[in-house]
């Protein structure tokens, strides 16, 4: 299982969920916020002030997501070695680099919540599922 899971971690694609289901949406991504924010028609103020987080930002996460790839190279390029501890070592740097990169975006995120009231936020957030188990439209219809 360790070696099924360094794989998919060393070809930088998430492993298959279920049939039927598209990958989760999770958080929205802080840089398409400000496209969304013109799209729902935000005070023009206001979408600059976010435009400028971004703007200030996005060295960080450029950086962020160089050391991501680099981490990914690292641990492709061990497991072509055969190299067990090098490709440990390089998946462990990878879970540091990544929990820094959500830390970022979660820190742009925030900023970028500050900007904005209650009311605005909720029209720049996707849709969520139905949180009853019920599945909502994913679903298929019982036999008939």
């Amino acid at each position: 299982m360790w070696w099924l899971m360094s794989v998919a971690l060393a070809s930088g694609s998430p492993m298959q969920g279920p049939p039927g289901r598209g990958p989760h949406p999770g958080p929205p991504d802080p840089t398409h916020l400000v496209d969304r924010a013109e799209q729902v028609g935000l005070p023009a103020a206001t979408v600059d002030a976010m435009r400028q987080l971004v703007t200030q930002a996005e060295p960080s996460l450029d950086a962020s997501s160089e050391e991501c790839m680099t981490a990914r190279r690292a641990i492709r390029e061990a497991m072509d070695a055969g190299d067990r501890e090098a490709a440990m070592a390089a998946s462990s740097e990878l879970a540091v680099v990544e929990e820094q990169a959500r830390e970022l975006r979660l820190g742009l995120e925030l900023d970028l919540r500050a900007l904005l009231t209650d009311e605005q936020w909720e029209q720049l957030r996707p849709p969520r599922p139905p949180q009853d188990g019920s599945g909502g439209d994913r679903r298929r219809p019982p036999p008939r």
